[in-house]
């Protein structure tokens, strides 16, 4: 772990306590979404004139670790999140109105994905 990556964690904790749906969860949750998404590279984040404007993260599951991960969302360990081919977007977090942005951003970095 390096300096960009807590400066990384710290703008995606930023957005999370600045999202309606995301500012009310735990500090444990944030750490079981967030910090598999930055390890393996699974995540997009947004920057305007260097305030974080957006983030997701998703991963890519087997069968078995998605049905785990329908019935407890909380579920996924780190390796979990590239287990297979079966792509789940895991945080959506755009408090400033920037989901459009993401979309087209994401559609233009990973057609396929979309």
């Amino acid at each position: 772990m390096n300096q960009s990556y807590f400066n990384l964690l710290g703008n995606i904790t930023w957005l999370w306590m600045n999202s309606p749906l995301h500012k009310e969860w735990s500090c444990e949750l944030l750490a079981r979404n967030v910090i598999p998404a930055i390890e393996n590279e699974q995540y997009m984040l947004l920057i305007d004139d260097g305030i974080p404007v957006a983030y997701c993260s998703w991963a890519d599951l087997n069968l078995e670790n998605e049905v785990k991960y329908i019935k407890d969302i909380s579920s996924l360990t780190l390796e979990e999140w590239q287990s297979g081919d079966r792509r789940w977007i895991i945080d959506w977090v755009a408090p400033f109105g920037h989901s459009q942005l993401l979309y087209k951003k994401m559609c233009q970095k990973y057609p396929d994905m979309i």
